[in-house]
C-alpha cells in the first residue's frame, strides 16, 4: 500500500485514497477471516470487491420499512427488497464456496493422516 502511495505521488498523479485504503483491508480481511490471499486486481480480489461494495451500497440505502413497517410495501415496490435478496445470493454463494473449500482441504488432510 505505501509502495503504490509513493510511486503515485513520485509520479505526482492524483490518488483516491479511499481506494487503495479499500484494497488494504480487503487483502487484510481474506487472510486473517478465509485464510486465502487474493492477488491485488485478480478475479478473486474484484469479486470480493463487488460484493462488498453491494453489501455497503445496502446498509447505507434509506428503506422506508426501516422508519415506517407499515409502509413495507415501498420498499418491495422500488425494487430494493429485491436488491437485498440478489446481494444475500451473492454473499450466499460465496461464503458456500469458502466452505466447500475449507472442508476439502480437511479432508485431504485427513486422508493423508
Amino acid at each position: 500500500m505505501i509502495t503504490k502511495i509513493l510511486s503515485t505521488c513520485r509520479n505526482e498523479e492524483a490518488l483516491n485514497l479511499s481506494e487503495v485504503a479499500m484494497a488494504a483491508s480487503s487483502r487484510m480481511v481474506s487472510r486473517v477471516a478465509f485464510g486465502k490471499r487474493y492477488e491485488e486486481g485478480g478475479p478473486g480480489m474484484r469479486r470480493f470487491h463487488q460484493i462488498l461494495k453491494g453489501f455497503d451500497n445496502l446498509t447505507t440505502s434509506f428503506f422506508v420499512s426501516d422508519y415506517f413497517p407499515a409502509l413495507s410495501f415501498v420498499d418491495k415496490m422500488s425494487g430494493r427488497m429485491n436488491r437485498v435478496d440478489a446481494v444475500c445470493k451473492v454473499m450466499d454463494s460465496f461464503y458456500q464456496e469458502l466452505i466447500d473449500e475449507h472442508l476439502k482441504s480437511r479432508r485431504k488432510i485427513c486422508l493423508l493422516c
